[in-house]
């Protein structure tokens, strides 16, 4: 019994002193480890602000498992990240020398739908062994090379999608070169149109080395002519840039649109075509008389709209739908009567003309 204690107190001595040397290289100040540091930004007021961090260190004596060199991740109220290894999620993660293949996992949690953030990937104090080192995105399905001895800020927006950031982003490590070194990836292109008419175009990409971008307009798809430019917003490191430009529409109907980069070279990329109807839908290009009826009857009148078929909708002063028809405009500068239901009460309606992208509504009085 006594060398059975014997044994067991060893035991406990040595696993103790495994773990305080382990803990000793990892948490004093001035260790010399090679690490990998992650800081995770959230973008308030204009400003990134740091929200959260996580570290991975490498020795030889370390476990790539869970050991006494790792620390748990202790959750914030707000914005998280942390390591996730083989189930466990640690804020401080030690490992083994990297090898080739080698893949470090984050997982990012409680952030804000709609917001912009920022992923700090520090390499300063990382020795690469002649490994490369790149930031895999699930999300838009790309994998930007890492610079070394750098500090590597990688800018996205979250949204309701949680494929937007819980499991988003993988450290990948090879020896050989396995990412396209193309400086631009067009992540999402759109236009959105106003009751003004004014076309708001809206592009993300992930860049580097961009000088500036160049907004292109045609009337057939083919043939496209620069109508504005935008300076780039990133630098030579990659990083997702969102960008906005307002074009007020000088012409009917449909109209396309492309984005092409310029990169510090000159080379050009050009994005995917994309389109918006433009009907002419205002209060001016729309009128409607009388606006007071008493025999139930109004009219509505076209002027300079794209020829289309337009619904129309009439609503009550608490929002019930009373009255839903469509116009089959053929022709310019055109009236078109509207019979209006004669159950409805005297008081204060809502006339709605819609097309699929833009819309008015006017008031009506039945007396």
């Amino acid at each position: 019994m006594k060398n059975l204690l014997t044994a067991c107190l060893l035991g406990v001595t040595t696993l103790f002193t495994g773990l305080a040397n382990a803990q000793q290289d990892i948490y004093t100040t001035n260790n010399t480890l090679s690490k990998i540091s992650f800081g995770f930004e959230k973008k308030v007021s204009g400003t990134f602000i740091n929200m959260d961090g996580a570290v991975v260190c490498f020795k030889e004596t370390f476990n790539d498992e869970r050991g006494p060199e790792d620390a748990n991740k202790m959750m914030n109220e707000t914005e998280n990240i942390g390591i996730n290894n083989f189930g466990n999620l640690l804020s401080i993660d030690g490992r083994k020398t990297l090898s080739n293949a080698c893949l470090i996992s984050t997982r990012i949690s409680r952030t804000v739908n709609d917001a912009d953030y920022n992923l700090k990937i520090n390499l300063t104090a990382f020795t690469d062994g002649g490994l490369k080192c790149y930031l895999r995105d699930r999300f838009t399905q790309t994998e930007v090379a890492l610079t070394m001895a750098q500090i590597n800020n990688y800018t996205f927006k979250t949204s309701s999608d949680t494929n937007s950031y819980f499991n988003r982003f993988t450290i990948a490590f090879s020896s050989s070169q396995s990412v396209s070194t193309l400086p631009v990836q067009f992540i999402s292109t759109k236009v959105l149109v106003n009751q003004q008419q004014k076309h708001t175009i809206q592009w993300t990409a992930l860049e580097r080395n961009i000088q500036l971008y160049r907004i292109e307009q045609s009337v057939n798809g083919n043939n496209f002519t620069t109508i504005a430019t935008e300076k780039a917003l990133g630098g030579n490191s990659y990083s997702t840039q969102q960008y906005e430009f307002n074009h007020t529409a000088a012409v009917l109907g449909k109209i396309y649109y492309r984005i092409s980069s310029v990169d510090a070279n000159g080379k050009i990329t050009t994005s995917n075509v994309f389109a918006a109807n433009t009907d002419g839908l205002t209060q001016t290009n729309v009128m409607l008389f009388p606006t007071k009826t008493n025999n139930y009857r109004t009219t509505i009148r076209l002027n300079q709209v794209t020829l289309d078929v337009y619904q129309v909708s009439v609503f009550t002063n608490n929002g019930k739908n009373v009255l839903n028809t469509a116009i089959q405009h053929r022709s310019q500068n055109t009236n078109y009567p509207i019979q209006l239901p004669t159950t409805l009460s005297k008081g204060m309606y809502f006339v709605k003309i819609y097309s699929q992208t833009t819309s008015v509504t006017q008031s009506l009085i039945i007396e």
